[in-house]
């Protein structure tokens, strides 16, 4: 019974965490930063981001896989 309890307050706490992206973890010197609930909408704010600010004007697939791996829990922000 403990247990479940525990897991379930897990579970809650990360559904109530929320992540972050700092573009300078991406391109050096950039100040940028954007978070929100879920990686998705991360990536989509990225994105845009990057066509606006950076002139990208192909998002790749390993673009996309950069930006996610440098997507991190708030908590665990420096």
């Amino acid at each position: 019974m403990l247990l479940a309890r525990c897991e379930s307050m897990l579970i809650q706490r990360k559904e109530n965490t929320m992540r972050l992206f700092e573009c300078g973890s991406l391109v050096p010197g950039c100040a940028w930063h954007t978070r929100a609930e879920n990686d998705a909408e991360i990536v989509r704010r990225v994105i845009e981001h990057m066509r606006d600010t950076h002139g990208e004007t192909v998002i790749r697939e390993n673009m996309v896989d950069n930006i996610k791996a440098r997507i991190v829990d708030e908590t665990q922000a420096a």
